[in-house]
């Protein structure tokens, strides 16, 4: 259960960040148009794939949440400041920021193989990625919601929040790297 809410709080944080946030603030509050917030979401997913890879070699090195806990803190990091961004070059570093987040995101899938039995393996994944989905279903509506009444800062704090959240969550799960852990069957 323990990594099943630390996916539910780094999807919260990191779907809202990707799919609301970021394009409502450039859109909003900088009037970019929507070719250069493409290509600021563009550029961050280019990214992700050198990040993406880099962090599963470091994890299998460093452990899991050795990987995670830095890359989600850049992820808050972009929430928290983001807003009080003026110009598109910081937006643009924001999104690169952001990709570090995502790509280390990816973790808790890795530690949910890392700690379900083989025979179950499918289903552990299938109801891990159950609680990613139900946790973005209503996340751009809230935020947009939130944003709507109290402003981008309000927004930003809310995805750090759940950013934070998931970083307490997998410190109490802990390490789950096969190296470290030899023998573990819990999900």
């Amino acid at each position: 259960l323990g990594i099943n809410l630390m996916t539910a709080a780094t999807s919260l944080a990191n779907f809202g960040f990707k799919s609301t946030l970021f394009p409502l603030f450039g859109s909003r509050a900088l009037r970019l148009n929507p070719a250069l917030i493409g290509l600021a979401i563009g550029m961050a997913a280019a990214a992700r794939f050198p990040l993406s890879l880099a962090s599963g070699v470091l994890s299998d090195r460093v452990g899991r949440m050795a990987v995670f806990a830095p890359g989600m803190s850049a992820l808050v990091l972009g929430a928290l400041v983001l807003p009080a961004t003026a110009t598109f070059g910081p937006y643009l570093g924001f999104a690169l920021l952001y990709a570090v987040g995502a790509a280390a995101s990816h973790m808790v899938y890795t530690m949910v193989v890392d700690r379900a039995p083989s025979d179950r393996l499918g289903s552990a994944l299938g109801t891990n990625q159950l609680f990613a989905d139900v946790a973005t279903v209503g996340m751009p509506v809230a935020l947009g919601a939130l944003i709507d009444a109290s402003g981008f800062g309000s927004a930003g704090v809310a995805i750090a929040a759940f950013g934070a959240l998931a970083i307490g969550i997998g410190l109490v799960v802990g390490d789950t790297s096969p190296r470290r852990n030899r023998g573990s069957d819990r999900t």
